[in-house]
């Protein structure tokens, strides 16, 4: 066995190459050589004292009374509302200790820091090696003339979560919280004093046209550390998922003594690639080897894909491959509830997930700031491009605030060019004005550290279309499509949000009017050739110290402008997201948007990506129609006008090719008999781990009671910790809180849910050991299945009828249906295309239906996700 290099209090840093689909013809396998490179992610040991300690850096310093944390680590947890920012602002301390073998005497020692929200001054043994400002970009810093190997060693971090207004984005008022404490992940890399840097591989500049037996770009950065000059070869392999080597480039350089060189290699031709699509995102991983002489020192890998994005300035299309596709999407803010953005990686990479999968999504923007690696990697498997920008929100700095502004631009840069998901840099300040000057200097950067892609910039919504127009894409917010865009290519990069907010418990008809204007925005796209799309703003509720989160929404201290709520749970203009969903790939679906309650509204909306939809009120057709509302759309809204109310229920049945092929009943409500509660996933990994259980008190028929307010107490026990709230008031009928796994504790987490005079609900989430480096999937403690179908798994909430399986889960994929109490009540590994949900033998008629594995979201009335997955970003 190989000696340990870390004592055990240290987790390595996990990485993993995705299973194939496909393999190169003739193509010789890949093989690993000897490196020096060990990469440790620093997540636990931590001991974090919320005050501003005078000798927080001593190593003399009595530790008793500080807190056992693990990272990513909010500085305080709140409620889900009714927070100011203010809590956030203070001083706090983070210390850890390490004991390196002896064997790593004479490497180099690096210290990553992936975000410290808002700056952070690190000490080792007492001495400060370095600080960083900034809330969103990562920092690293060489700490081998600190590091004793073989002894215990103590790294402090001084973190500043005040308000700092010469810190991009602060200096005026901001539509966002910026919150506080060691937010992402810590790691320790340890290397040969001859070392890769980064990697930069792209496949061409922006095309649009396929790429054709593409060559690769490849540029790396390697580090001479020692003390005389070395004779450096590097090695650059371009492998596929069955680990065949597709292409392959050395290159020889001496590098002087305490320098750095960078190296550009050109690969051969890569013969018929598999392409990175939205339905099927391939990924290749570059693999560099290093070599001091003739000896291996280090190995470095990054993941890409191989694909041309561009914009035509001409017709104002957008092509992906060749392929001119729309764009459809939201924009996303890193707010989680009680978190703040201190949120691990399952939770990152739920939220790709539900943006893809829940809401049909293929773009979003990260407004308004960098946001997490495991978001990013997420993005690259699953097919879901991206706008990513730097930080603010109108206000522009001094000249101090520009050149942190600029540094924070290629640290986002160099970190994220790789992802074959981030199609355009934003490289202006959103809805800022004019600065010609400062705008031209980070167009400039952009298009220096990655000429692969095109700039943007946000406009205000009522910006003079004659403003500078500097960049490669014309975007601006709350501007609807129309025959002859002022500046081509355009995107809307904003639409409706504060201009028509929905809380989950608003009137039921403002609930449908907010969906309905998203689908008239994005039907105005559909319907102009020369606009790009419309990314509505926005996904999730937000935290939020502006005045449309404060005066105008009960001082909750949350944005209400989310097609879901801050718990990721959607509302009905979620649900038309979704009906946009291909049925032939992501599978069918059908929702009412109605609570049909006395006093709903009488014109009943139906959401739905089938052919035809029939209503039913009480068993009685109210006709089959096809798509009678914004019909540019890929699918049509559906509206019957004048139904009137009588108790009982509402029954919508989809139809492809004049096939039954999903249906949604929706019950009049009664009164709440329980409460249930559902976890995104069954198992979770220890190390600060978490996932999210979903609350519902629902009726006899349906899965949540639509304006319930009851108040539910949660109970947390076991091998875990909650983050929450208890007592809980419901909003809508709902709620969520999260559990999390503690450093290295295993057992069940035993979650339970009461309230007055219903049944109580529980739930139990296992926590199993952290991987050991050879399996990184989130969802790797559960039972393993096929990468292919695991990449379009099913979870939903289903009503007793049919539901027809896509094509893909016809072939081996484990079908189970379970009750709302867990009960599994069928199963089968050999489906038909249409699984019958009527006769299983249940008690109730609301199912869970899962279709492997068992890692999806919770929502209110049947959705689609896909379970999670990650690669080491090294």
């Amino acid at each position: 066995m190989k000696k340990a290099l870390f004592s055990a209090a240290i987790a390595p840093v996990v990485a993993i190459l995705a299973f194939g689909l496909l393999s190169s013809v003739g193509a010789a396998p890949f093989e690993h050589q000897n490196s020096n490179r060990i990469e440790t992610q620093l997540d636990t040991g931590w001991l974090y004292n919320d005050k501003d300690v005078s000798n927080g850096q001593s190593t003399s310093l009595n530790e008793t009374g500080w807190m056992r944390v693990c990272v990513p680590h909010a500085n305080i947890i709140t409620k889900h509302a009714f927070f100011a920012e203010q809590v956030f602002n203070f001083l706090s301390w983070y210390r850890k200790h390490i004991t390196p073998s002896e064997e790593l005497a004479g490497r180099r020692f690096l210290l990553e820091f992936e975000a410290v929200s808002i700056s952070a001054t690190v000490y080792v043994n007492g001495t400060e090696v370095g600080s960083h400002r900034g809330a969103y970009t990562p920092f690293t810093i060489d700490v081998t003339d600190q590091i004793n190997a073989g002894r215990d060693n103590l790294i402090a971090v001084r973190v500043d979560s005040r308000r700092q207004s010469d810190v991009p984005p602060e200096g005026g008022g901001i539509d966002f919280m910026i919150f506080g404490g060691m937010v992402r992940n810590v790691n320790l890399i340890v290397v040969d004093p001859l070392y890769v840097e980064w990697i930069f591989a792209s496949n061409q500049n922006p095309s649009q046209s396929a790429p054709s037996n593409p060559t690769l770009t490849v540029k790396t950065r390697v580090n001479n550390g020692s003390s005389s000059a070395k004779s450096c070869v590097v090695t650059t392999n371009v492998v596929d998922k069955d680990n065949n080597v597709v292409a392959t480039v050395s290159s020889m350089e001496s590098i002087a003594a305490n320098r750095s060189h960078e190296f550009s290699q050109t690969t051969p031709a890569i013969s018929n690639p598999m392409l990175w699509t939205l339905d099927t995102p391939y990924l290749y991983t570059v693999y560099t080897q290093v070599q001091d002489g003739e000896t291996y020192v280090d190995e470095y890998r990054e993941r890409i894909g191989i694909r041309t994005m561009t914009m035509n300035k001409s017709t104002g299309g957008f092509y992906l491959n060749g392929k001119q596709i729309k764009l459809f999407g939201q924009n996303r803010h890193e707010t989680y509830p009680y978190l703040g953005r201190a949120a691990p990686k399952r939770l990152q990479r739920k939220d790709a997930d539900i943006l893809k999968y829940e809401m049909g999504c293929n773009m979003v923007r990260t407004s308004h700031y960098p946001q997490a690696p495991d978001f990013f990697d997420r993005c690259d498997e699953i097919g879901l491009i991206v706008l990513e920008e730097i930080p603010g929100w109108m206000h522009v700095g001094g000249s101090a605030w520009k050149e942190l502004e600029k540094q924070v631009l290629r640290d986002m840069i160099i970190r994220d060019r790789n992802h074959p998901s981030i199609f355009t840099w934003g490289v202006r300040v959103n809805e800022s004005a004019d600065d010609n000057v400062f705008y031209g200097e980070t167009n400039d950067i952009a298009h220096e550290l990655d000429p692969s892609r095109l700039t943007c910039g946000v406009r205000r919504s009522n910006s003079d279309p004659a403003t500078s127009f500097l960049e490669d894409i014309w975007t601006q917010n709350f501007i609807d499509a129309s025959p002859n865009p002022p500046n081509m290519p355009v995107i809307t990069s904003e639409e409706i949000g504060h201009g028509y907010p929905a809380n989950s418990f608003s009137r039921e008809d403002t609930l449908v009017n907010q969906a309905l204007l998203h689908a008239a925005s994005h039907n105005k796209s559909y319907g102009e050739s020369k606009w790009g799309g419309v990314l509505g703003w926005c996904a999730f509720d937000y935290a939020s110290g502006h005045s449309n989160a404060v005066e105008k929404n009960e001082n909750r201290f949350v944005s209400n402008h989310g097609a879901a709520d801050i718990f990721r749970i959607l509302k009905f203009a979620g649900y038309f997201y979704q009906s946009q969903r291909d049925p032939k790939v992501y599978g069918p679906m059908v929702h009412i948007a109605n609570f049909w309650r006395n006093g709903s509204p009488n014109s009943v909306v139906v959401f739905s990506n089938c052919d035809q939809v029939e209503l039913f009120v009480n068993g009685t057709s109210q006709k089959k129609i096809s798509p009678n509302l914004y019909n540019n759309l890929p699918s049509g809204c559906y509206q019957w006008n004048s139904i009137s109310y009588s108790s009982g229920n509402l029954k919508a049945v989809g139809y492809i090719n004049n096939q039954e092929a999903a249906s949604h009943t929706w019950h009049t409500p009664g009164s709440p008999t329980k409460v249930t509660l559902t976890p995104d996933t069954s198992a979770i990994f220890t190390g600060g781990d978490m996932t999210r259980v979903v609350i519902m008190v629902a009726d006899d028929n349906n899965p949540f009671v639509p304006y319930d307010k009851t108040s539910v107490t949660i109970s947390v026990s076991g091998a875990g910790d909650f983050i929450g709230e208890s007592p809980i008031a419901m909003e809508n009928g709902v709620s969520a809180f999260y559990v999390r796994s503690r450093a290295s504790e295993t057992g069940e987490i035993t979650c339970r849910a009461t309230a007055s005079n219903v049944t109580a609900g529980s739930a139990t989430v296992t926590v199993v050991p952290k991987p050991d480096g050879k399996t990184a999937t989130a969802e790797a403690a559960l039972p393993a299945v096929t990468r292919s179908i695991a990449q379009k798994s099913i979870f939903k909430r289903v009503m007793a009828g049919s539901f027809v399986l896509p094509r893909w889960a016809r072939e081996g994929a484990l079908v189970r249906v379970y009750d709302l109490s867990g009960k599994l009540v069928y199963r089968t590994s050999t489906p038909e295309a249409v699984l019958n949900l009527s006769g299983i033998g249940a008690a109730g008629n609301v199912y869970l239906l899962r279709i492997s594995p068992e890692i999806s979201p919770v929502s209110r009335g049947g959705t689609m996700s896909a379970p999670a997955a990650r690669h080491g970003n090294h």
